[in-house]
């Protein structure tokens, strides 16, 4: 039922946000990929392999996934902490664009510097900031 999944929505945007990078991290505000808070071992059992491997890094094509999710649940319930978590995200990807324009596939959690040489297909990072820029009207959001 509606209630039911708004519910789920709102559990799981919560626990993303709980568990996005910290102010003063180079991935501010950017949710997790591969890692968990405090990179907690007792997570991993659900987590394949190669995820495992990747515990130290976030691919960057996710984080747009999750702001869009954040934007679209922020329209239904209006809490501002959606809102203001979508934002954060779109920042990094604002701050964050290769001179080829788009992202870098993987970077490192704790240096945000890339950690491979392969980036982004960027439709959904286009997506979302497409979506910032209906939202909020900033041109900043429609000429990255």
């Amino acid at each position: 039922n509606r209630e039911e999944a708004m519910n789920i929505a709102v559990n799981a945007a919560d626990y993303l946000i709980f568990a996005s990078a910290n102010e003063g991290s180079p991935l501010d505000g950017v949710p997790p990929t591969y890692y968990f808070p405090d990179n907690n071992e007792n997570y991993y059992g659900i987590v394949n392999d190669v995820a495992k491997e990747r515990v130290n890094e976030n691919m960057l094509i996710y984080p747009a996934h999750v702001g869009i999710a954040y934007l679209n649940l922020y329209k239904v319930v209006k809490d501002k902490k959606y809102f203001d978590a979508a934002l954060k995200i779109g920042e990094y990807y604002l701050e964050n664009v290769c001179e080829n324009g788009t992202w870098h596939q993987l970077v490192s959690v704790e240096t945000g510097e890339p950690t491979t040489d392969s980036y982004c297909v960027p439709q959904k990072i286009c997506e979302f900031i497409y979506n910032l820029f209906d939202i909020t009207g900033e041109e900043k959001w429609k000429n990255i």
